[in-house]
């Protein structure tokens, strides 16, 4: 398994909630959760909300309700992340 740093991860994170025109399934673009963002980087959903934490604490991004779709067309608020502009 490769070793990625929290730099790579902070970096994957800012492409992952900066991508407007391509937001992850299921997610309003600029947002992002603990679960998706560990899944999509293969990294422990522990190791994922440090990052995220840390990237809180630098004033990128803030903690929020984030719209959900689910594959069947429902929409739901969940815990995650937005994008601070």
């Amino acid at each position: 398994m490769m070793d990625i740093t929290e730099a790579e991860l902070i970096k994957a994170a800012q492409e992952y909630l900066s991508a407007v025109d391509n937001p992850a399934p299921g997610f309003e673009p600029g947002t992002i959760s603990t679960p998706a963002f560990a899944a999509k980087e293969g990294i422990s959903k522990g190791r994922a909300r440090k990052t995220l934490d840390n990237m809180c604490r630098d004033g990128l991004i803030r903690p929020d309700k984030v719209e959900f779709t689910n594959p069947w067309g429902n929409k739901q608020h969940i815990p995650g992340w937005r994008w601070v502009d």
